[in-house]
């Protein structure tokens, strides 16, 4: 039986994220930390509560009975927590954008600055993850909204726009097929005829 004691947000966070990614080192990755750091804080919550919550193997991490128990709680907890916070946030504004890294380093830089422009009591926070991540930040609430490179059909969810962008590839003439192309070094730019 679990002995309840006090438990952290964070705790529950980085326990939330190892079960979800089933991985330790790859949760440690996606948040920032160290591995060490994420396996003393399972190691502290496993303390607190007096049980085994998972069982870790060569292969990354399964959850144990207690685990499930602690995972169905933790996500009521986080979210408890959360939406909490963004009632008293309702003075500040707030949008949470998720994308992967190359959208986050090309495409999204000059329509924040816009948005910025047209909205700046708004405060803007881009997080960077792989489209497996943002799918699972969305449903957790943890984005507001996610710019992907693909369209994916989310129950939780609906697509707002798809945006075509055309690309041209510009060779010197001696290249006559795309097997030509391979051989020279490719430079990719958005500057706007």
């Amino acid at each position: 039986m679990m002995d309840v004691k006090i438990l952290k947000s964070l705790e529950l966070r980085i326990f939330k994220e190892v079960t979800y990614i089933k991985s330790i080192s790859k949760a440690a990755e996606n948040m920032g930390y160290v591995q060490s750091n994420i396996t003393a804080h399972i190691k502290k919550l496993e303390a607190e509560l007096n049980s085994t919550l998972l069982i870790r193997h060569n292969k990354g991490v399964n959850l144990t009975k207690e685990g499930e128990k602690l995972l169905y709680q933790a996500e009521k907890i986080t979210n408890l927590l959360d939406n909490t916070s963004k009632y008293f946030k309702n003075t500040t504004k707030s949008l949470n954008i998720g994308a992967t890294q190359s959208i986050a380093g090309y495409l999204l830089p000059q329509y924040l600055v816009e948005y910025q422009n047209k909205f700046p009591n708004i405060s803007i926070a881009v997080h960077t993850f792989d489209q497996n991540n943002l799918i699972r930040q969305l449903i957790n609430g943890q984005v507001d909204c996610i710019i992907t490179n693909s369209s994916y059909n989310i129950e939780q969810a609906k697509q707002i726009f798809k945006y075509k962008e055309d690309l041209m590839i510009i060779t010197p003439n001696l290249c006559k097929s795309i097997e030509d192309i391979i051989k020279f070094l490719i430079i990719v730019n958005n500057i706007k005829s």
